[in-house]
């Protein structure tokens, strides 16, 4: 076994020092190597957590891509034979061209990518109350504020949507089971579109995923409406509340009495970003990643991407 590994983390922005902190706070064995084309920024990560400079002579058991998505194939074809494992941030690619071409570079055993929401233990709370309840809708928001930011360069279905299209794929329904998709795009700022509807149905279930990069609030829910109950799920409280109508409605009565049943806190839940990194430090150690995600990023990037 695998007891202390060498990660290379090209690109020292905001994402990699998030990777860096969780490595330095919980992984400690592992030494971190990093490469920025911004020297400055790669000083500043050195010092901050106790990197080494990138040293073209070693092969490294993880390459971490934490550039813009428009460079992450170009970053991967740079460097991918200095290590034999990879995690790319999400999305993967912006097209299928892209993607068909990534995949031709890497095995995708070897390759993960950075859906942090697939590791929130939330969702597993959500998936155990709905265990012996038939799911009927699911409504999604991911709204954020306007990030003006080089690094954005998708559109938002990709950059927001991806995430929860990949909880869906990882808990909830299945991709050979979808009957209807459609993604309404609007608002293109530049290249790329700042907001989006998605419409899915599968056999059961119908679902609508609104994402925006342009609201003045910044909100993460999810709301589950199945055959007994309602359960809003709010990523940021971290909170699950379960509605419960005691009677249905009559329709000469306008009296309807509801209840919430319950509301779950969830702070003392691990942080998804700790989750992940032990999901792929585990992997990196086994050589491989388990056909469960493999076909969760496969699926996500399928139904998503542009052609």
């Amino acid at each position: 076994m695998i007891n202390n590994l060498n990660l290379l983390i090209v690109g020292c922005g905001k994402i990699a020092k998030l990777h860096a902190r969780i490595l330095k706070e919980q992984f400690k064995q592992h030494q971190i190597y990093c490469i920025d084309k911004n020297t400055a920024s790669q000083k500043e990560f050195i010092e901050k957590f106790n990197a080494k400079e990138f040293d073209k002579n070693m092969h490294y058991d993880a390459l971490l891509i934490c550039t813009p998505t428009d460079k992450h194939l170009d970053t991967l074809k740079k460097y991918k034979d200095y290590a034999t494992n990879y995690f790319i941030e999400k999305p993967l690619v912006n097209t299928q061209k892209e993607y068909d071409e990534l995949l031709n570079l890497v095995s995708a055993k070897n390759l993960y990518c950075g859906f942090i929401e697939i590791h929130n233990e939330i969702f597993l709370k959500l998936k155990n109350l709905l265990q012996n309840e038939k799911i009927i809708s699911v409504q999604i928001i991911r709204h954020s504020p306007e990030i003006i930011s080089e690094r954005l360069t998708s559109h938002a279905h990709m950059d927001l949507a991806i995430h929860d299209v990949s909880v869906l794929f990882k808990h909830f329904i299945n991709y050979s089971n979808l009957e209807k998709f459609e993604i309404i795009k609007n608002f293109k700022n530049k290249n790329y579109f700042e907001t989006a509807e998605i419409l899915l149905k599968d056999k059961k279930i119908n679902i609508n995923i609104s994402v925006s990069r342009k609201t003045n609030k910044k909100i993460r829910t999810w709301r589950v409406v199945s055959n007994l109950k309602t359960y809003e799920v709010d990523l940021i409280s971290n909170t699950i509340t379960v509605f419960e109508s005691i009677d249905p409605i009559h329709i000469d009565s306008n009296k309807f009495t509801q209840k919430i049943t319950e509301t779950l806190n969830s702070y003392s839940l691990a942080e998804p970003a700790v989750n992940q990194m032990r999901y792929f430090i585990d992997g990196v150690i086994k050589q491989g990643f388990s056909n469960e995600i493999i076909e969760v990023i496969n699926n996500s990037h399928r139904l998503l991407l542009d052609d």
